[in-house]
């Protein structure tokens, strides 16, 4: 994998729904090559395994929550072919793409003001193994009483 684990950061409102997209690169990809020393994109066949991990912050200073996780897989959730702006009009990153992207689930991410770590450790079919993590921070969602 890409000698580098990369965090990509961004908010959402409590209880909302998110985009995580990334670009998945190796070694022993055979997609294209991504921007200098990413290595190659990876392909959905040059996946093994996908493992998606959540944890969020709680009250407990320095500690971490697990968060039950929905399997995830390549067929769901990697493309072929490096996307961008004009495939997918949300995607704001840079102009090489992503082939990563996965919808976060209404329901996960609960409680206002905390920070959700999503992670996927992805195995390719040559046996190397990388890190995805994305840090989203939750945004107290402040509704108006009932009858109002």
């Amino acid at each position: 994998m890409a000698s580098k684990t990369f965090v990509v950061s961004g908010s959402c409102d409590q209880g909302g729904s998110c985009t995580l997209y990334g670009r998945i690169t190796s070694r022993d990809g055979t997609g294209v090559a991504g921007n200098p020393g990413e290595g190659y994109a990876l392909k959905k066949a040059d996946v093994a395994t996908m493992v998606l991990r959540i944890a969020s912050t709680n009250d407990v200073p320095n500690t971490l929550a697990p968060v039950p996780a929905p399997v995830i897989t390549p067929a769901a959730t990697m493309f072929d072919t490096l996307q961008t702006s004009t495939n997918d009009a949300a995607y704001g990153g840079d102009r090489t793409g992503f082939n990563f992207r996965w919808e976060v689930p209404l329901g996960i991410m609960i409680y206002g003001g905390r920070t959700y770590l999503f992670q996927v450790v992805v195995t390719t079919v040559g046996g190397k193994v990388g890190y995805c993590n994305w840090s989203v921070t939750t945004n107290p969602t402040r509704m108006p009483p009932q009858g109002n």
